[in-house]
């Protein structure tokens, strides 16, 4: 590969960026609920209304491209809260092993509803 070809790659942290750039205000600062959102070319900075908590998704983490767009929608509101506020439980509580196992399961089913889309996509493009 070229230097120039793999200038003009197109990566999930590129596109990003470009998103940002081309959709986004410069910040984009929104409160949902309990949180408060920054958005900005680095990332995505989530924090409790009471300054205790906090989480960044980096515009290089393929969560921020799927992510960003989002928060331009108003139908997502809710989505996004509960969102925050699994991440803020996950953040700040004690976890035993069975919660831990049963996370994991969940997560492992996630990763097959994902992928079995993906699938289904595949098969009605061809």
């Amino acid at each position: 590969m070229t230097e120039k070809q793999r200038k003009n790659k197109k990566t999930p942290a590129k596109e990003a960026v470009k998103f940002v750039k081309s959709e986004l205000p410069k910040e984009l600062r929104k409160q949902y609920g309990n949180y408060i959102v920054r958005i900005n070319d680095e990332g995505i900075k989530i924090s409790a209304v009471s300054a205790v908590w906090s989480m960044e998704i980096s515009i290089i983490n393929p969560n921020f491209s799927l992510l960003a767009p989002l928060f331009q929608e108003e139908n997502y509101n809710d989505y996004l809260e509960s969102f925050f506020t699994m991440n803020y439980l996950l953040g700040n509580m004690i976890i035993d092993k069975e919660f831990m196992e049963g996370f994991a399961k969940l997560y492992n089913e996630r990763i097959d509803r994902l992928n079995d889309g993906n699938n289904n996509q595949s098969e009605e493009g061809s």
